[in-house]
């Protein structure tokens, strides 16, 4: 099996490219970023559901 690694893989790119790859086969693994603080503010002021 092929494989694949992402960096960026939870960005608007990595997203896609991760589901395209996985889709054709490749073994895909990726590095990701979350900002729980971020996160927390958006649901807080509303503009996360």
């Amino acid at each position: 099996m092929r494989r694949l690694f992402i960096t960026g893989a939870s960005g608007t790119l990595g997203r896609n490219l991760v589901v395209l790859a996985a889709q054709q086969g490749w073994e895909v693994h990726g590095t990701y970023h979350t900002n729980l603080t971020l996160l927390s503010d958006a649901m807080a002021n509303g503009r996360v559901e």
